[in-house]
């Protein structure tokens, strides 16, 4: 039987400030993934101020590490100090939702058995999305006698059933069953959106409980460079007007508006769209683009996260698209917050708490949801002047440094961890 008690991967803590930290997260990747980094990023940071921490995860985002044993079903493994125990439980952009759902039940199940097993900690954090991740954090939390503090980046079900996702009655009460009881047994709550926080509070949770802590982004690797770099060269892009989308091709994305956008300015051969990223949507919007021979479209595979930052700084204007419903206006992309690092300005195509965000700090604007013409017309405008994009990138950048350098956010998640472990002592 795999040991996971965990003894010989923790020291005790003698001087008292230094945590042994439970952290679940699904989805978690390094920076050779191509993914959100975010719990990758916080957990360095806790390891470089002497804390432990042992990541549960499922094995989508590891893929690229090659000391896995894709025939293990749990196996524990360390990257750059972080203890990671990795099941093997797939999970794809790809899959239809009721095969999501199982992944989600199966990564529950196993975690769960793991999360007990895995004793010696001082607090648990479990990181949604899914929702599910929450369970085996209160499990570990009652049987440890351990805190649990809960990380909401989506609300669910409310999103799932405003996205047409989640239908059946009977699964909606079960999974706002399952909400309530995580956010009742959570001692704190980390919201990524003032939205969100303001939905929770509607749901009657105590403004006490919660902590607003952004996406955040990396300033570190993702930096101002040169536009014409060997990303350009390898596309032959040199002195076109570039305008990159990176990230899910789903139908909560509608990049089809993009592309109309770019059909409107098929004969422009000095502006080019390119679509970076993967997901159930790319098949068509890879036909539709050869259906009306679009010339001005580049679509490309899903990049390592390291291979980012030079795709970015080629670009003059980056996308972000989304359904103009409720529960996309609520969330903020990953990729935005890579966009302002790299000082790029940001396109966005429906109102929302990012547009708001945009135009406050003008370092982005917005175009009128659902209306390809306007973004056409928007890209034009932007293409015809160079200043006034360079102007935004640069206070794209100054927004990224003040108030989303996730060091920063990490500080402030660590501040938390210990606030929640000095209430427990006192």
């Amino acid at each position: 039987m795999l040991d996971l008690s965990l003894e010989p991967w923790v020291t005790d803590m003698k001087d008292g400030k230094r945590l042994k930290i439970l952290y679940i997260h699904q989805y978690f990747t390094t920076r050779e993934g191509s993914s959100g980094t975010r719990s990758y990023e916080f957990s360095k940071y806790l390891i470089s101020q002497n804390h432990r921490v042992t990541m549960v995860s499922g094995i989508s985002g590891l893929k690229h590490i090659k000391c896995l044993n894709r025939k293990k079903l749990i196996q524990k493994i360390n990257i750059e100090g972080i203890d990671i125990i990795v099941i093997n439980i797939n999970y794809s952009n790809y899959m239809g939702f009721i095969r999501r759902i199982w992944a989600f039940f199966l990564f529950m199940v196993l975690s769960t058995y793991v999360c007990v097993r895995a004793k010696k900690h001082d607090l648990v954090f479990a990181s949604s999305t899914p929702l599910t991740v929450g369970i085996p954090g209160v499990i570990a939390s009652k049987i440890g006698r351990i805190p649990f503090i809960f990380e909401l980046r989506d609300l669910w079900p409310e999103f799932a059933v405003a996205f047409g996702a989640l239908k059946n009655k009977f699964l909606i009460k079960i999974f706002e069953i399952l909400e309530y009881y995580i956010y009742r047994n959570a001692r704190k709550i980390v919201v990524i959106s003032k939205w969100i926080q303001k939905r929770l509070i509607e749901k009657k949770i105590s403004a006490d409980k919660l902590t607003f802590i952004p996406i955040g982004a990396d300033i570190s690797l993702f930096v101002p460079s040169p536009k014409e770099n060997c990303f350009r060269a390898e596309l032959e892009l040199s002195g076109k007007f570039v305008v990159l989308y990176v990230g899910a091709h789903g139908k909560v994305n509608d990049l089809r508006r993009i592309l109309d956008a770019a059909i409107k300015l098929k004969q422009r051969n000095d502006i080019v769209f390119i679509f970076v990223g993967d997901g159930k949507e790319k098949s068509d919007l890879v036909k539709q683009s050869e259906k009306y021979q679009l010339k001005n479209v580049i679509f490309l595979d899903a990049m390592p996260r390291l291979e980012l930052p030079k795709i970015i700084a080629a670009a003059d204007v980056c996308l972000i698209s989304g359904k103009n419903t409720y529960a996309v206006k609520a969330s903020f992309s990953n990729k935005l917050f890579d966009y302002l690092s790299t000082g790029r300005p940001t396109l966005i195509n429906f109102d929302s708490d990012t547009s708001i965000l945009l135009e406050k700090h003008q370092a982005g604007i917005s175009v009128e949801p659902d209306n390809p013409k306007a973004m056409a017309g928007m890209i034009l405008k932007l293409k015809d002047n160079p200043k006034w994009c360079e102007e935004m990138g640069k206070n794209a950048r100054r927004l990224a440094e003040k108030k989303f350098d996730r060091i920063k956010l990490a500080e402030k998640l660590e501040s938390t961890f210990k606030e929640v472990i000095n209430a427990k002592n006192n």
